[in-house]
């Protein structure tokens, strides 16, 4: 996986896409997954593309034992730094690559991507789900949400490679745009194979008042066979 800079460089030094909140797709589900289970003293989460860090305090307040975030940004880690409880001994930070995870196999019940793999080239993106695989207990989940190229930013991006593309030039106000991969359905099925499929729902949004806008994310949830 290449780390795209104009994260570091554009985003986060910039303190931009600072998210005080957790995403409410990552509540709604990780509550529905295991608010049956009182007792989450011995599970173990992982977020990859942690940014500021509202989702790993989330994570730790429902009551996962330890929460792990990975960014590659090392700005992102010092905004999370500052968003964590300074007695919070359940949260740890890493500036790590995603294809190669610092953890050994079958430690965490819980991987989180919300939003971060789509950020790489198709070819990474399969090398990060089966390194999340490798890393996740038999039976753990993977949660993860992908950009849908059902999305209208695929208009106006430019072609890299197979999927690739360098889009959000306008979003987030910058010349450099942010490289994203864009998926149907069949490269969904295709990069999400190592799971056993829970869940995907394809989600499109479209805003008719303001500026004509399509927001498509594909929302996955898989389980790693036993």
């Amino acid at each position: 996986m290449v780390f795209d800079k104009n994260w570091e460089d554009f985003i986060y030094s910039k303190e931009k896409q600072v998210n005080h909140f957790p995403h409410d797709w990552v509540v709604a589900t990780v509550n529905r997954i295991f608010a049956e289970k009182p007792d989450r003293s011995d599970l173990r989460v992982l977020e990859l593309g942690c940014g500021s860090g509202a989702n790993l305090r989330f994570l730790a307040e429902f009551g996962f034992s330890k929460v792990d975030g990975i960014d590659g940004a090392q700005s992102a880690l010092r905004l999370a730094e500052k968003n964590i409880p300074p007695n919070d001994k359940a949260i740890s930070l890493f500036n790590a690559d995603f294809t190669s995870i610092p953890a050994k196999d079958k430690y965490y019940s819980l991987v989180l991507d919300r939003g971060s793999i789509t950020h790489n080239d198709f070819e990474s993106c399969k090398k990060v789900m089966a390194e999340s695989y490798r890393v996740l207990k038999p039976g753990g989940i993977m949660l993860t949400s992908l950009f849908s190229n059902s999305h209208s930013a695929i208009y106006n991006a430019e072609p890299i490679s197979r999927l690739f593309y360098r889009a959000f030039k306008d979003e987030t106000l910058t010349e450099q745009g942010l490289n994203t991969c864009f998926f149907g359905i069949k490269e969904v099925l295709e990069v999400f194979e190592p799971f056993e499929i829970i869940s995907c729902v394809h989600d499109v949004r479209t805003e008719m008042f303001a500026k004509p806008a399509t927001v498509a994310m594909w929302y996955l949830i898989g389980c790693k066979q036993k």
